[in-house]
């Protein structure tokens, strides 16, 4: 028997606060595929089951991604700040998925970002963590 090879792990989040996410009806489980496999999320069972509402949770990290009726106005959409260890494994794993991204580099090397968006258009925007 053949074993596949071992996957690369997702990059790891450094930290990010409690934030709640809306999504349209329809786009649900397109939304939950991205915060599980393009980043790496884990989901947790709701709290109110039917509720509208399912849970990405982790050490240090907690996102709320709600269904709401009437999706948000393109301005009223959310945007989320994620810090990583390195910004350079998560766009080799947003690259090995398919994941489209920007990349924005500041004027020093700790300046530089990545941006996504969800399938809702909830933007994304990951930095490195550096050790001061």
């Amino acid at each position: 028997m053949f074993l596949d090879p071992p996957q690369p792990k997702p990059p790891r989040l450094e930290a990010l606060q409690d934030v709640r996410i809306q999504t349209a009806p329809g786009l649900e489980d397109r939304t939950r595929c991205f915060y599980a496999e393009a980043l790496g999320f884990i989901e947790e069972p709701a709290g109110d089951a039917g509720s509208g509402e399912w849970y990405f949770a982790g050490q240090k990290h907690r996102i709320v991604v709600e269904t709401v009726e009437a999706a948000p106005a393109r301005q009223l959409r959310r945007r989320a700040l994620l810090e990583v260890r390195s910004l350079k494994r998560v766009e080799e794993h947003f690259k090995e998925r398919g994941v489209r991204y920007v990349k924005e580099s500041g004027l020093s090397i700790t300046g530089r970002r990545l941006f996504v968006s969800d399938p809702a258009g909830n933007r994304l925007e990951l930095r490195q963590t550096w050790p001061l």
